[in-house]
Parts: C-alpha cells; sequence; structure tokens
C-alpha cells in the first residue's frame, strides 16, 4: 500500500510526524511545568503564608495572656513581685506590640484573594478577636491604674477560657481551611500530573510509535530493492538474463528495478539479434 508513494514522500511526512510529535510534548511538558510553577505559588503564597499569618496571631495571643499574668504578678502585695526586676509596663508594651501585630497581619490577610467561604471564616476570627480585645482592654485597663485585685484577674481568666478559646476556635477553622485548600491544590497537581502521562502515552502510541514503523517499513523497502537490484546486476554480469524482476509501486525503488528489467531485456534481445545475425553469417559461409 505504502508502495504507491514516492521514498521522498514518505521521508518528508515521517520529518513531519516528528516534528509534530516533538512540539506537542514540548507544550504538554511545558504546560506542566508552568501550572506546577503557578501551584506552588498557591500553595505559598495563598496557603503556606496564610497559615504562616493566622499561626503567628495563635502564638501572639498566647504570648499575650502569659504577659498578662506575668502583668498581675507585679501586685505590691504578691510575694511574687520580688521576682521581677523590671516595671510592669514592660509586659504592658508588649502586649501592645503583639496587639500592633495581629493587626498588620489582619490587613495582610485581607489584602488577599479569597474565596466567599474563606472571607466568611476570616470574619468569625475578627470577630471573635474583638470581644477577647474588648476583655482584654478592660483588663489592660485595671492593670495601668494599679488594679490587681482577685476580681481583675477572675474576669481575665473568665474571658480566656470563653472570648478567648473562641478566638482559638475560629483561628483554627481558618487553619484547617488552608490545609483542606492546600489538598485540593495537591490533588489538582496529582489530577494534571496523571492527564500529562496519559497525554505522553497517547503521543507515543499514535504519533511516536506509528510513525517508527513507518519509517521501519520505508527502510526495509529500501534495503529489499536495493537488494534485488544488486542480486539482479550480479546475475546479469554472470551472464544470467532469465532472472525474474517484478517491480511493484510507485517509488523510486519500483522505478530503478523496472530500469534494471528494461535493461535486462534489452540485452536478451541485443544477445538474439546477434545470434540471429551469426547464425546467418554462418549460412551464407556454408552456401560460398
Amino acid at each position: 500500500m505504502f508502495n504507491r508513494f514516492s521514498l521522498t514522500r514518505r521521508f518528508w511526512t515521517t520529518v513531519a510526524v516528528y516534528w509534530v510529535v516533538f512540539a506537542l510534548a514540548m507544550v504538554i511538558g511545558i504546560t506542566g511545568l508552568m501550572q506546577a510553577r503557578d501551584s506552588l505559588d498557591r500553595l505559598h503564597d495563598d496557603r503556606m503564608h496564610a497559615v504562616e499569618m493566622l499561626n503567628e496571631m495563635m502564638t501572639n495571643f498566647y504570648a499575650t495572656r502569659q504577659e498578662v499574668l506575668l502583668a498581675f504578678q507585679h501586685d505590691p502585695a504578691s510575694p511574687l513581685v520580688s521576682l521581677h526586676g523590671h516595671l510592669v509596663t514592660m509586659h504592658l508594651d508588649t502586649i501592645r506590640n503583639n496587639i500592633k501585630t495581629n493587626q498588620q497581619i489582619r490587613e495582610n490577610l485581607l489584602a488577599r484573594d479569597m474565596s466567599d467561604e474563606e472571607d466568611a471564616l476570616l470574619k468569625e476570627v475578627f470577630g471573635a478577636q474583638k470581644k477577647w480585645r474588648e476583655k482584654l482592654d478592660a483588663t489592660l485597663s485595671s492593670l495601668e491604674i494599679g488594679d490587681f485585685s482577685s476580681d481583675t484577674m477572675q474576669a481575665f481568666l473568665v474571658a480566656g477560657r470563653t472570648e478567648g478559646s473562641q478566638v482559638l476556635s475560629k483561628l483554627t477553622d481558618l487553619n484547617n481551611y488552608q490545609a483542606d485548600q492546600a489538598d485540593v491544590e495537591a490533588e489538582l497537581a496529582a489530577q494534571r500530573y496523571t492527564r500529562a502521562q496519559i497525554l505522553f502515552v497517547l503521543l507515543v502510541l499514535f504519533g511516536a510509535l506509528p510513525v517508527t514503523w513507518f519509517m521501519l517499513i520505508t527502510l526495509r523497502r529500501m534495503s529489499r530493492g536495493f537488494e534485488e537490484a544488486n542480486d539482479t546486476a550480479q546475475a546479469i554480469a554472470k551472464g544470467d538474463l532469465t532472472r525474474q524482476i517484478k517491480p511493484d509501486g510507485n517509488d523510486e525503488i519500483a522505478y530503478l528495478l523496472t530500469q534494471v528489467r528494461a535493461m535486462q531485456q534489452n540485452l536478451r534481445q541485443l544477445i538474439s539479434r546477434i545470434n540471429r545475425s551469426s547464425s546467418t553469417i554462418v549460412d551464407v559461409s556454408n552456401r560460398v
């Protein structure tokens, strides 16, 4: 079937198909790398960075509670006051710095592109922090005026168990959401990887393998054609003009074998004419 096509056409067809397969493989590879890059950017910027900021908020929450409890030890009536070689304002300043840090984190979180679900979770966090902040500010105001009473501490401890626990709960929910979204990104990346594998397999099955098979057939056609032409030429050189030559197809090999067969037939006709001429000369000589 393929012998109807010239070897030149087969060669250029093979080259063209190989370039198409190569281009498709490059497109799939580059697209996969770009998608992997974008996925890593989203994981870092949208998920890991957000988790890092939320964890910093949790750390500041625990640090603030600790600083408040340390500030209560500055009660002049407490035996623990002698353990502190600094003023209570050091703890209060640390708490205010934590509040400023959390405010900056809130601004950074709001500056990100978020889904509606994440936006709702973030608002819940801010709402819980606002209630906790009200109780914290009340405690700080009492400490600033030297109120280290048990009622003030009791109010702060209750706030830690209620409003404070709500803050931690909401922060944990938002952290879990970030982890879930990271899992989704990882699953999408795995799907893209599997899809790229399937595309590469299809390229090999329907591109590289068929064109390789086609090239092997062409090489076999050339090898057998040249071998037949060579054997026929050697037979002619030895004086054997009876070898059968059956060209098939419409390619260069068929054209070459056709020319060899024509040469063989012409030689047979030439030898036949020579033989007839020789016979005629012999007859004339005998008559003379």
